[in-house]
């Protein structure tokens, strides 16, 4: 009984599968989507915050001469 329990595939079983997989494509492709989103805007932020410490280091170069 066990063996035939184990045998068993029901006709739905590919398709589930596929639908299955689809689905998790689909995640992970909408996963990478948002993270590509996520490391810009780092990166925007990142730019944006280097502007700011040269221009402060400008101001304190200025400051001290």
């Amino acid at each position: 009984m066990r063996r035939a329990a184990f045998a068993y595939e029901s006709d739905e079983a590919g398709s589930e599968l596929a639908a299955l997989a689809d689905a998790a494509r689909e995640a992970s492709e909408r996963a990478g989507a948002a993270i590509d989103d996520a490391l810009a805007f780092i990166e925007a932020s990142n730019q944006r915050i280097a502007a700011m410490e040269t221009k402060a280091a400008r101001r304190r170069a200025r400051k001290a001469a």
